[in-house]
């Protein structure tokens, strides 16, 4: 039986392979420092702050796999030594 704390795991790994996807999508860059002014003046700001820097820190990550994997298997061996000592 999947417990909760893996079906995390997998949602979280799934949506870092997702985000690591958009490296390849031109103009996200552009187009987030476009609408910054705007969101703003909507009261979105820290959102979009949030946003930018999140695809900054992405483009600094050379291999954007190996760190999913990389936290990937950290997750999981974490995950069974602390809820195999539970069983």
């Amino acid at each position: 039986m999947r417990g909760p704390h893996v079906t995390q795991i997998d949602l979280v790994v799934a949506l870092l392979r997702q985000v690591a996807g958009l490296q390849n999508v031109p103009f996200i860059g552009t187009a987030l420092t476009a609408t910054r002014g705007a969101a703003q003046r909507m009261g979105w700001g820290t959102l979009h702050s949030f946003l930018e820097r999140g695809y900054t820190a992405w483009n600094g990550v050379a291999d954007p796999d190996l760190f999913v994997q990389i936290i990937e298997r950290r997750e999981r061996d974490l995950n069974d030594r602390l809820f195999s000592k539970a069983a």
